[in-house]
């Protein structure tokens, strides 16, 4: 019965898009490019052969009227959802959904890394999934944690637990020598000697690096995308193109120069500012050659040769505040990771004082779980919405246009 009452209701949709006359219909619409034998079999077959039949590749469409047959991978579903929350990625650009994942997860970890907190939302994922394979997925509508949050919180608990063990953070105990950096023992001034990392400002440090290379993964990502669309202009001459990756390469070998000199001075010699003057004097050429593109593609109107200086030196000034500042504070900003890990433990040490000062006992456990259910839920909602803050404005400001419209295929079945 479901199936004969959707099947009139695509029957009508499908109508809807025809012209016709008394004898002939036309039609027109997008198959995956695997699935378009299939589809022609099917079509000669329905009409008896009647049938005039036009393929034309995407290739030949205006890209921005392709649709967007995301490759979903399932066990990335979460994921895919997130990137999907943002926009729908332009066809023909690189899917972020596996990046997404690994550095989301990363951030989660450092910033949430208790290993026994982590089982614990690990746990709450695989019930949940559990309860909804057990009752099926439509038990979960309505739900505050739904089939996806679900999945997500076996990930998030599974990333907590791998840096919990690297911290020697269990249940906000340092039970086990850490097998990397003693967050407790920065904290509390007691930090263990044999560890790699000493002190706060070392994993301070770490993060920054970390975000160094999200940000450079995004720009390495845009140049792919835009070789594929032959956007050569933008691949050289744009603040998230070479000559602003080139600026930030250089910025950044500046800045590591001036911390490791005791912040006293930049690299010497002429290679530092000839590698920062002469890509930024670059930038003045993207007005200018924009518009002999345009005039020779009959396109734009004619300027004249004030309005073409004018133009350049405003739009200039703007890029070059813009790959400065925006690139400085998008690094920067990566610096929260160790923030949100630092703020993590110094609550659950807070907690532990407590219940110190409770003198132990059933008071001093109770001071625990309260303590540890608290961080769980506060913490982790925390660290949850800033791994998604920085994917969304650090890394996905440097290649993600988002400009792409999803594929719907008529079908009985999604």
């Amino acid at each position: 019965m479901w199936c004969n009452i959707r099947m009139h209701e695509l029957i009508g949709q499908v109508e809807s898009n025809f012209s016709q006359t008394r004898n002939t219909v036309i039609f027109s619409g997008w198959v995956p490019k695997h699935m378009s034998s299939r589809l022609e079999e099917v079509i000669r077959t329905a009409c008896a052969g009647q049938c005039v039949i036009e393929w034309i590749d995407s290739s030949q469409m205006p890209r921005q009227e392709v649709p967007v047959a995301v490759q979903q991978i399932p066990v990335l579903s979460p994921f895919q959802k997130m990137v999907d929350n943002y926009h729908i990625p332009e066809y023909g650009t690189i899917n972020p959904t596996i990046f997404v994942t690994i550095t989301y997860l990363a951030m989660f970890g450092l910033m949430f890394g208790d290993a026994g907190q982590g089982l614990v939302i690990m746990l709450i994922g695989l019930f949940k999934l559990w309860k909804y394979k057990k009752n099926g997925e439509a038990s979960a509508q309505g739900k505050m944690i739904s089939v996806n949050l679900s999945r997500l919180f076996v990930f998030l608990g599974a990333a907590s637990i791998i840096t919990g063990i690297l911290f020697g953070s269990y249940f906000g105990y340092p039970l086990i020598k850490p097998l990397w950096f003693d967050y407790h023992g920065a904290i509390m001034g007691s930090h263990d000697s044999q560890v790699v990392a000493r002190d706060v400002y070392w994993v301070l440090g770490v993060t920054i690096k970390f975000g160094i290379i999200v940000i450079s993964l995004g720009l390495i990502l845009n140049w792919i995308n835009l070789a594929r669309k032959k956007d050569w202009m933008r691949l050289f001459l744009d603040k998230n193109g070479i000559v602003g990756g080139w600026i930030f390469a250089v910025g950044t070998y500046g800045a590591f120069s001036f911390v490791k000199s005791g912040y006293k001075s930049f690299p010497e010699g002429l290679f530092f500012p000839i590698a920062i003057a002469v890509p930024v004097c670059a930038l003045l050429l993207k007005v200018p050659l924009y518009h002999v593109l345009q005039r020779k593609n009959h396109a734009g109107e004619r300027k004249t040769i004030g309005a073409l200086i004018m133009d350049s030196v405003m739009e200039w000034v703007v890029d070059v505040l813009e790959i400065f500042s925006g690139f400085l504070a998008n690094t920067l900003s990566f610096m929260r990771v160790a923030g949100l890990g630092i703020a993590h433990v110094s609550l659950m040490v807070a907690f532990m004082n407590m219940a110190e000062l409770a003198g132990g006992g059933i008071f001093g456990v109770l001071i625990m779980i309260v303590g540890n259910a608290l961080v769980i839920a506060l913490e982790g909602l925390s660290a949850g919405i800033q791994s998604l803050r920085l994917n969304y404005y650090e890394f996905f400001s440097k290649y993600y246009t988002g400009k792409g419209f999803a594929y719907h295929p008529v079908a009985l079945h999604p």
